[in-house]
């Protein structure tokens, strides 16, 4: 058998784009999602100054409550029973292991504390302990 002394150097090269187009389209539309989950979660309130504050933790649900004492979790608003079949839900899918739920409570400094006093009471209830207060460092 004869083999050829000549190489090939130099042919023709073809890389097919297509799959890295896929993959850097893929990787925009998740990020981009996370992105909106991230500002749902942060309706716009003007939380109590409060001197130490730190960052939060990793929350597995946020519940805000604006100056007019409506209850938003993820833009949605909903009245205290309904937020606290939502929080049952969260519990359930944690195989009801309620020391894996942390709830972060964003309050609007002129909220009314009745609100925020019952939705605390109905998170007692549900035996939540990992409950945390938003507050931003005074200026």
């Amino acid at each position: 058998m004869k083999l050829s002394k000549k190489t090939n150097r130099g042919g023709n090269l073809q890389l097919n784009m297509t799959p890295m187009i896929d993959c850097v389209f893929l990787l925009l539309i998740f990020f981009m999602s996370c992105t909106q989950v991230s500002v749902i979660n942060k309706s716009p309130l003007d939380p109590p100054e409060q001197k130490g504050t730190e960052d939060q933790s990793e929350a597995t649900i946020t519940i805000n409550v604006d100056k007019d004492g409506d209850i938003l979790i993820t833009q949605g608003v909903y009245t205290l029973p309904e937020a606290a079949v939502l929080v049952k839900e969260t519990i359930d899918e944690k195989q009801g292991n309620v020391e894996l739920v942390n709830v972060v409570l964003r309050v609007d400094r002129q909220a009314k504390s009745g609100v925020v006093n019952d939705l605390i009471k109905a998170l007692e209830r549900l035996k939540i302990t990992n409950v945390r207060f938003t507050t931003r460092e005074p200026s």
